[in-house]
């Protein structure tokens, strides 16, 4: 019987987020694309980011929010989504393969959550 690994997605979050820290799972490669519209008279700035693990793990983060200045720092509308694009078998699963946030407070609470959990 082979036993199945288990990796949770919020650790290659962290390692996106915060790449100067020590983590199990080494970036190795990024790609990103960014592009900017108008949504009426809002500009949209869209970011589309492509992460290469050590491990043969893939993960795409896409970003969507808007370019207006805001005065008070506060936790405005971002789009951001997480999805795992390929991952080797010796990696192991990786859960959820899939996470979307509509602010980056959302992001970092749900981040923190599983930090914690895996204290």
């Amino acid at each position: 019987m082979i036993a199945c690994v288990m990796s949770h997605l919020s650790k290659y979050i962290q390692s996106i987020l915060y790449p100067e820290q020590p983590s199990e799972y080494q970036i190795i490669d990024k790609e990103e694309k960014i592009k900017e519209w108008f949504d009426g008279d809002v500009q949209v700035i869209g970011k589309m980011s492509l992460f290469q693990f050590e491990n043969g793990t893939m993960i795409r983060k896409i970003e969507e929010h808007d370019a207006v200045p805001i005065e008070i720092e506060a936790c405005r509308e971002h789009w951001i989504s997480y999805e795992v694009v390929t991952h080797q078998n010796q990696s192991g699963n990786i859960t959820p393969k899939r996470i979307q946030f509509n602010s980056e407070c959302r992001e970092a609470f749900w981040l923190k959550y599983f930090q914690d959990e895996n204290v």
